[in-house]
């Protein structure tokens, strides 16, 4: 692969809203990048505390300040830094993670390596609590990622780079209505037209704590998610039941319910994912199939560990259900 090469700009859009708890070590992770052809738009959504005050102490003429006095949230505040960019390529940043040194430069020679992916996101590492999450990039193939995008976010915002929507032949911006997932439903809308990927490489320190806004509105996210997940069930042509959707969401996650139509169910899904895929074709084959192949293998062995754990009386009485086709699951 030929190195980066810095003549493609970068521009840098950081939203921030009361963030001076974190903000100097992350824009510090910005400024001491080893690839230095960037502008950093900061834009202050109307802050309170001293994160203007902050971001005014340092002497860099790439920072340039967007002082807004209203706030007007997250996703306005994206759009408009996308807006006002100047760059081949867009660099995401959050105002309470650290980019490590090489980030950039990995990313810019990744894409223009790769002309035909749009979004380039990045392994990571949790700091602070990371008992608020388990890492949720584990897919970094396009096609795969793709598949992925079926049950979950599978890039994190903070580490992505990507061309320039402005640029692209769509024009695609983010959507507020689907706040605070905006960045699933993004790279959901991006993936039907464009490849996305992530690099193995872990170039994202991604910081977890109490007061954080996914923390915050997290059952929020949850009902957007689940929006997010239907539009892609419905691009299959299929509307499924919140019985379905309930099984779909526990088959991807592994989430076993110890019953005995718990298997039958995951089974009667994955073959109804299986078949509408044959006929609408959204996803890649026989990648597609094998993901499904593997998720009921992980699922069948989650259920029987989840079995062996059981009361002896309450294997027997799980073992007469399954012969008489008992139903619990809704």
């Amino acid at each position: 692969m030929m190195k980066a090469v810095e003549n493609s700009l970068v521009s840098v859009i950081m939203p921030v809203y009361n963030a001076s708890a974190y903000l100097e070590e992350a824009i510090t992770s910005i400024l001491d990048q080893s690839y230095q052809n960037f502008e950093f738009i900061i834009i202050n959504d109307g802050s309170k505390d001293d994160t203007v005050e902050i971001i005014k102490r340092f002497d860099d003429a790439r920072i340039k300040l967007i002082d807004e006095k209203e706030n007007k949230g997250y996703t306005y505040r994206l759009n408009q830094g996308i807006v006002l960019s100047e760059g081949e390529f867009i660099a995401r940043m959050d105002a309470d993670d650290i980019s490590l040194r090489e980030r950039f430069a990995k990313q810019v020679e990744f894409l223009q390596n790769n002309r035909s992916v749009v979004v380039c996101g990045t392994a990571l590492e949790i700091i602070g609590n990371a008992n608020y999450y388990i890492n949720w990039v584990t897919d970094f193939d396009s096609e795969d990622l793709k598949i992925a995008l079926l049950y979950q976010n599978g890039i994190c915002h903070p580490s992505v780079m990507m061309r320039n929507p402005k640029h692209l032949q769509s024009g695609i911006f983010y959507n507020s209505e689907f706040e605070p997932a905006e960045d699933y439903e993004y790279w959901v809308r991006l993936s039907r037209k464009y490849k996305i990927a992530n690099l193995p490489d872990l170039l994202i320190k991604y910081r977890a704590y109490d007061g954080q806004v996914s923390q915050q509105h997290n059952a929020l996210q949850e009902t957007q998610k689940v929006r997010i997940i239907k539009t892609q069930l419905a691009d299959l042509g299929l509307n499924p039941t919140s019985a379905q959707l309930n099984i779909h969401r526990r088959i991807f996650n592994a989430a076993v319910v110890v019953s005995a139509d718990y298997l039958p169910k995951v089974k009667e899904w994955l073959s109804i994912l299986a078949k509408a895929n044959q006929a609408m074709q959204q996803y890649p084959e026989p990648k597609f199939q094998e993901r499904l192949n593997l998720l009921l293998k992980k699922n069948e062995i989650a259920f029987r560990e989840s079995v062996k754990a059981l009361p002896a009386m309450e294997r027997v009485s799980l073992l007469l259900k399954q012969i008489i086709g008992w139903e619990s699951i809704n």
